[in-house]
């Protein structure tokens, strides 16, 4: 059984004897190592003592030998102290140019930092001062166009209240004037801008008169309509007493009723003006005649 493992066993190749003899490391002997030193020469000092002839011949020289020993010890280790002060002061030296070195980095770090951070100041102040500039001239622009806005509004109120002021006082031919009467009594014109709308009642010689069409207008327009109505009596001859209702909402009833008076009292023929809870009651009255 061994000898047929031992005839089976495989051989080792050329290749692998090869690399195992080139990957091994062969450590050099030290015999090889000493070959190689350089060793200092043989002192002079070794084998130049003769052999004492009695004790006390013996006796001086090893006591002339220990103050040699003594004497070479104490400048070795003077050399020594010396040496070690040497580097002691080349160790300060280089510890206090490194610190140097470090306090002028640090000064120059602090500098050029406290440099950035005054610019950055700077720069930031003119934002700000540029920023509070277009702040200034934007509510300069807002407040000058809320001038120049409350300004135009008020000039066209002035305008429209002029001009409901000449029509009010305004003679109308005899051509026009059915017209004038048909419209300013059928055109729709609301009483405010929102939404309510409140309708005329008129009452004419004791009859109710009310369009088909709800009759509306603003509040300012009333005397222009009743001079219509007065001129319309004076063409044909009548008799004429008018009594004219206008509800009032109770929110706005204080506004409406001084805007009712505005536009009537300048009419000499408004007879009575009154108030109840929810309308405003006009009398007129004219007597012609023949």
């Amino acid at each position: 059984m061994s000898l047929s493992s031992h005839i089976l066993r495989r051989r080792p190749t050329k290749l692998a004897v090869t690399r195992h003899f080139s990957t091994n490391v062969i450590s050099e002997s030290p015999s090889s190592r000493r070959n190689h030193h350089e060793f200092l020469p043989p002192s002079s000092y070794i084998n130049s003592w003769k052999p004492p002839r009695n004790p006390k011949e013996a006796a001086a020289q090893l006591a002339f030998l220990r103050r040699d020993y003594d004497r070479k010890f104490k400048q070795i280790r003077k050399e020594y102290i010396q040496e070690m002060e040497l580097q002691r002061i080349e160790i300060l030296r280089r510890d206090a140019a490194r610190k140097e070195a470090l306090r002028i980095a640090n000064e120059e770090r602090k500098a050029a930092k406290a440099a950035k951070k005054k610019a950055e100041a700077i720069e930031r102040q003119a934002a700000e001062e540029e920023f509070r500039e277009m702040l200034m001239k934007e509510r300069a622009e807002e407040l000058e166009y809320w001038r120049m806005r409350e300004k135009t509004v008020e000039e066209k109120k002035k305008e429209r209240s002029e001009l409901l002021h000449r029509k009010s006082s305004l003679w109308v031919d005899e051509s026009e004037l059915e017209k004038k009467i048909f419209e300013a009594m059928v055109d729709d014109i609301p009483l405010r801008r929102d939404q309510n709308r409140w309708a005329l009642t008129v009452f004419v010689n004791g009859y109710r008169f009310q369009p088909p069409d709800i009759v509306e207008r603003e509040f300012n327009a009333i005397g222009q309509t009743m001079q219509l109505l007065v001129a319309f009596a004076h063409k044909q001859m009548l008799k004429l007493a008018m009594q004219v209702v206008i509800p009032l909402p109770q929110s706005s009833k204080t506004q409406i009723a001084n805007q009712i008076v505005g536009g009537c009292l300048h009419l000499e023929f408004v007879k009575s003006l009154r108030f109840s809870k929810s309308s405003c009651i006009i009398d007129l009255g004219i007597v012609l005649k023949f």
